[in-house]
C-alpha cells in the first residue's frame, strides 16, 4: 500500500480507510477534528457536583495538613494506596464559608443561556458514529488528520484473557522482592495488583509512509504491571542520571553541546533515529 493520496478539498483533513462510506456530513462533522468539544445540551448536573466535592476535598486536606511533614519530603507517601478520607467539617469557619459559597453560586447559575457549536443533525451523527462498532477514528500520527479505519483491520480476537495469569506473576515477583528486602511493606501493598483491567493498546495510523504503519500507544493505568512500573522508575531514576549517554531534556543537551568547546574540523556530528524500538522487543502475553 502506497502512503495515502490526501484529497484536495475543504475535507481534506479526513481520510477514510474503511469499508464505510462516509457522507459529506459525516466529513464537514470530522474535519472539525479529534480535539473539537461540542457544548453539551445541557449541564451535567451530577458530574458538577462530584467535581464540586472533589474540589471541596482537596481544600480540606490542604487546610488539614498544612504545616505538616510534606508528601515530597516522604518518600513512603508515594507507595500508599490512596485514600478516600475526607476532613470533618467545622475546622476552619472562614474555610467553610467560603465552600458553601462556592457551590451555590456554582450550582444556582443559569444553564439555558449558552453557545451551541453544533446542530442537531450533528449531534446525531456524532452517537451514530460512537455507535459504530466496525469502525475506529483516530488522529493520524503527523498532520492532524482524522482518520477512520476498520476494527477488524487492527484489532484481533484472543482465545484467552491472560490478565488473572500476569497479576499471579506480578504478585509473586513482587513478594519476592519482599522477602528480600528490596521493597518496604507499604511499596508491596502499593503494587500488589488488585481488580486490574487489560491495559489499553492502540495505533496512530502513519499515513505518509508506504503501507500506513502504526506508531504504538500504550497506558498502562489500571493494568496488572503499573505498581510494577511506578516501582522501577522509583528505583532507576537516580541510577539514568549517571549514564554518560543520559540528557535530561533540550536544554541539557544544549549545556552538554557549550561544554565541549569548538568541535575538530573534521568532526562529523550524526544522529541515529530508532525505528520501532517498542514493537521489536519480544513479549511473552
Amino acid at each position: 500500500m502506497e502512503p495515502v493520496a490526501l484529497r484536495k478539498d475543504e475535507y481534506s483533513s479526513v481520510i477514510n480507510l474503511s469499508s464505510k462510506e462516509l457522507s459529506v456530513s459525516h466529513l464537514k462533522l470530522l474535519s472539525k477534528g479529534l480535539k473539537f468539544a461540542p457544548v453539551p445540551p445541557q449541564v451535567d448536573s451530577l458530574g458538577l457536583k462530584e467535581s464540586l466535592e472533589c474540589f471541596s476535598r482537596s481544600l480540606r486536606l490542604a487546610e488539614y495538613f498544612h504545616g505538616s511533614k510534606s508528601d515530597a519530603e516522604d518518600k513512603n507517601m508515594k507507595f500508599r494506596k490512596k485514600s478516600s478520607w475526607t476532613p470533618p467539617t467545622n475546622r476552619d469557619k472562614h474555610l467553610d464559608a467560603f465552600i458553601d459559597v462556592v457551590k451555590k453560586e456554582i450550582m444556582e447559575a443559569p444553564t439555558g443561556l449558552f453557545y451551541r457549536n453544533i446542530s442537531s443533525d450533528e449531534r446525531c451523527l456524532i452517537k451514530e458514529l460512537q455507535n459504530d462498532s466496525g469502525i475506529v477514528i483516530k488522529e493520524a500520527d503527523k498532520g492532524s488528520a482524522v482518520v477512520v479505519m476498520d476494527m477488524e483491520s487492527i484489532y484481533k480476537k484472543v482465545d484467552k484473557n491472560v490478565i488473572i495469569d500476569i497479576e499471579k506473576e506480578a504478585s509473586v515477583m513482587l513478594h519476592n522482592l519482599y522477602c528480600r528486602g528490596v521493597i518496604s511493606k507499604n511499596m508491596l501493598d502499593f503494587a500488589i495488583p488488585n481488580d486490574t483491567k487489560a491495559a489499553r493498546f492502540s495505533l496512530l495510523p502513519k499515513v505518509h509512509k508506504i503501507g500506513v504503519p502504526g506508531r504504538p500507544v500504550i497506558s498502562g493505568c489500571g493494568s496488572a504491571t503499573e505498581g510494577n512500573s511506578e516501582l522501577v522508575g522509583h528505583f532507576i531514576q537516580a541510577l539514568i542520571s549517571s549514564i554518560p549517554s543520559y540528557f535530561r531534556d533540550t536544554t541539557d543537551f544544549l549545556d552538554k553541546l557549550r561544554k565541549l568547546g569548538p568541535l575538530p574540523k573534521d568532526a562529523i556530528i550524526a544522529t541515529i533515529d530508532v525505528v520501532s524500538l517498542y514493537p521489536s522487543i519480544p513479549q511473552p502475553h
